[in-house]
């Protein structure tokens, strides 16, 4: 505290007044002017320290209305209560600085009276009692800046907590704030109603799935095997994902798939809500589509997996369900088979593919191929491939046959499909990952008593947020599953050309 106390002058100067000093009049003269100038310059300092403090002040009330009371904004967790420490914290602090600033330069007794004591005693000649009074008023003076002085120091010690405490608030604010998603205005989506006209009958869907589903060929070091979307629910936490944090909708292991589809309005409890937008609409974070109104891109329904899930269940004659449903596109049928994986990863090498990998990996994966028949089932003409993107047809001549199987080719880790085995450079903005195929293990996806369902009977179809944790970016978050968006309204395959990227 030596700071505080050095300057501390509690006696007047040593110097006593006498003969000589009465020679000294003009030194003196100059010396109480230029105390006289320091204080004026305390009192300026004094002025723009409890006049910037106060102006904080107002400041941080504005911004303690802003947040506080109209509520456009939140923080996770504990972030919470340490803005509103620092708030209450830098309000005490700036107004303390105020105070102490204001009662640093308070004006207190003048020197008006000892300058009528010295005209008196220049008008009767009197210059040792001229000297000694001059002395008198500088000392005073002195002593009274010093004081001053001291107390300005003080009043700067909670203005430097205040500025850093509001610096910290500003980190925080830009780090972890959230805009508070809205109620919505208005209703949701009216309910999804199948369009069944032309479709082959229930039977007879059940037959043609069975008669052409894929043999699926799993690499032989395939990391994320294939999961069931009921342990992959079960195993979920549903979130409202936001920008930099999320809000729990329904804890891991109590989420109700039937609460997720297309018709959750029916379900026990109705439909997942949040702020009023539903489980069954668009809602996945960085989704593109009609997303309903007020949803911000980086906001929606996530079902964040847990990590122990991502490897799926045995990669060996897998028994997991797969899942078709039929639909039109032009002169064709269309029977479409979906894959449900845990994780998705790309196959990159090296310090820079590691980096790759991170940026375009996420939890769950619903893959998918198309086997296109004539519009009345009777005849297999081709398959549509899903790697990454649009399409890739292939006719039934083309095909790797199992009887009227197709034969499909999983990529290692990231489950891209392919009608053969290789190698397939993936390229994209972020850079390029190969897709690698071998026979590794074998899915036939036909056999089991209940291993092809109709996708649209399950309670989760519809589901509009995220199979997956919703990340910072679209490649980190998680994919949509089956549902009306998932599939393109018209197909327009696309052929690789032989040494191009997919």
């Amino acid at each position: 505290m030596t700071w505080w106390r050095r300057s501390r002058v509690e006696q007047p100067l040593a110097l006593k007044p006498g003969d000589p000093l009465t020679r000294r009049i003009p030194s003196l003269e100059r010396a109480f002017a230029t105390e006289l100038t320091g204080s004026m310059s305390l009192n300026i300092r004094g002025a723009f320290l409890a006049g910037g403090a106060a102006i904080a002040l107002l400041l941080v009330a504005q911004f303690s209305a802003a947040w506080l009371d109209d509520g456009h904004w939140e923080f996770p967790d504990i972030w919470d209560i340490v803005m509103q420490t620092l708030l209450v914290v830098t309000a005490i602090a700036f107004a303390l600085s105020v105070l102490l600033s204001v009662w640093a330069v308070w004006p207190r007794r003048g020197f008006a009276p000892a300058l009528r004591q010295r005209i008196e005693k220049m008008n009767t000649g009197d210059r040792k009692g001229e000297a000694a009074l001059l002395l008198t008023m500088l000392d005073s003076l002195r002593v009274a800046n010093e004081r001053k002085s001291r107390w300005i120091r003080l009043a700067s010690l909670p203005f430097v907590v205040a500025v850093l405490g509001t610096v910290g608030q500003s980190l925080i604010f830009a780090w972890k704030a959230e805009l508070v998603d809205p109620p919505r205005d208005g209703k949701a989506e009216p309910v999804e109603v199948d369009d069944t006209t032309g479709l082959p009958s229930r039977e007879d869907q059940l037959l043609l799935a069975r008669r052409y589903a894929p043999r699926v060929w799993l690499h032989h070091s395939e990391r994320f095997g294939p999961l069931d979307p009921s342990a992959f629910i079960s195993g979920s936490e549903l979130q409202w994902r936001k920008r930099r944090s999320d809000s729990r909708v329904a804890a891991r292991g109590r989420v109700a798939a039937e609460r997720l589809g297309r018709h959750c309005e029916t379900a026990p409890g109705g439909c997942y809500e949040f702020s009023g937008f539903q489980a069954r609409e668009l809602t996945r974070p960085f989704a593109k589509g009609p997303r309903p109104e007020g949803v911000r891109p980086r906001h929606g329904f996530a079902l964040n997996l847990d990590n122990a899930l991502h490897g799926g269940q045995s990669r060996r004659d897998p028994d997991v369900p797969v899942y078709y449903e039929f639909r039109k596109a032009g002169d064709e049928l269309l029977a479409t088979y979906w894959f449900s994986y845990g994780h998705s990863a790309p196959h990159t090498g090296g310090a820079v593919g590691a980096a790759l990998g991170d940026k375009l990996s996420h939890e769950g994966d619903w893959e998918n191929v198309d086997v296109a028949l004539a519009l009345d089932g009777s005849t297999p003409r081709a398959v549509y491939f899903y790697g990454h993107g649009a399409p890739t047809r292939r006719t039934w001549e083309q095909l790797e046959l199992n009887g009227d199987h197709p034969v499909v080719y999983s990529a290692l880790d990231s489950h891209a499909s392919y009608s053969e085995g290789g190698t397939t450079k993936v390229c994209g903005d972020l850079g390029s990952s190969d897709d690698i195929r071998d026979q590794g293990f074998r899915w036939d996806t036909w056999k089991g008593a209940d291993t092809l369902r109709p996708a649209r009977d399950e309670p989760w179809f519809g589901y509009g947020g995220a199979w997956g944790a919703a990340k910072t970016a679209q490649g980190q978050t998680g994919p949509l599953g089956p549902s009306k968006w998932k599939l393109p309204a018209r197909i327009e395959p696309t052929e690789l050309a032989p040494g191009k990227c997919h």
